[in-house]
């Protein structure tokens, strides 16, 4: 295995976190940052995660923006050995207007099933994007499919940032959002860091014009890398990024749900102290089913 699934689950949570804080210090084309919701995009997956957990939220989340598929992560995380049934629960779980549902449903589909892969240890990143789109049998006619094709030429035919930008420059497609996360996670994922400043930098590039969320962006990214690279793989400055007072408070938080979702797909009663079950040698010992094998003799 790459890593635990104990790191794993934690430095998804993590990652959401710090990507939003760190790539939300840049504007927002549609609406300028020091006017956003602090978090707002870390607070509806927190919620969205409690209401998984079936616990009282520890915090309402914001109304201001809906964030496309809140339930992707705990969805994810909680389903991702069972892909065909967390591909079903990520198909009616949206919630948004119905003129927007279908995209959003792609977005989550996409982010559920790059988990799933990353978790089940089948995860190639030059392959990723066309892997995901045929499982999910995604229409190439969806725009969020056509980004995603975008994003898979920049890494097939590597291009520096100053060519990425001419071609985004000449475009206006809504769902650049997730394609630009991927494309920044795809480029480097073994480097978290690496990752979250090559994302900071295309949005400090961007044209004012394009329909894409830098937060949000950077929320994905976090999630992404941070499940991949687990708890371990993010550098401690970059943890180090979010200066303020709530930051122990955070931390705490992010690390019990992660907790507690890993320990509800485990099966294990809620009735378990999460603190004791979590201790070695159990949380190295699980995996999704053919992912942890024998050594070699």
């Amino acid at each position: 295995m790459h890593d635990s699934l104990t790191n794993r689950f934690r430095g998804g949570f993590w990652g959401i976190w710090l990507g939003e804080t760190a790539v939300s210090q840049v504007n927002s084309p549609t609406q300028p940052a020091h006017q956003r919701p602090q978090l707002a995009w870390s607070l509806q997956t927190l919620a969205a995660t409690d209401r998984w957990l079936a616990v009282e939220p520890s915090q309402p989340a914001s109304s201001d923006l809906l964030m496309p598929q809140p339930d992707w992560l705990p969805v994810a995380l909680l389903y991702h050995d069972q892909p065909q049934q967390m591909q079903q629960i990520l198909r009616t779980a949206d919630s948004s207007p119905e003129a927007e549902t279908e995209a959003n449903a792609a977005v989550g589909l996409v982010l559920g099933q790059t988990i799933s892969l990353i978790l089940r240890e089948r995860f190639a990143a030059e392959l990723l994007i066309p892997q995901v789109i045929r499982d999910l049998d995604l229409s190439l006619d969806l725009p969020l499919v056509q980004a995603l094709l975008q994003a898979q030429s920049w890494l097939t035919q590597p291009a520096d940032l100053a060519a990425v930008m001419q071609i985004l420059k000449a475009s206006e497609p809504a769902d650049l959002t997730l394609a630009v996360s991927l494309y920044s996670f795809l480029s480097s994922p073994e480097h978290f860091q690496i990752s979250l400043l090559r994302l900071c930098r295309i949005f400090q590039l961007f044209p004012s014009h394009l329909a894409a969320d830098p937060a949000l962006a950077g929320a994905i990214l976090g999630a992404v890398s941070g499940i991949y690279n687990g708890l371990g793989g993010i550098p401690n400055d970059a943890r180090s990024w979010p200066q303020s007072s709530s930051a122990n408070d955070w931390q705490m938080k992010l690390s019990q749900r992660a907790d507690w979702l890993l320990r509800q797909w485990s099966g294990v009663s809620a009735n378990v102290n999460a603190e004791q079950w979590l201790e070695p040698p159990h949380a190295s010992l699980i995996a999704a089913p053919r992912v942890i094998r024998a050594a070699a003799r």
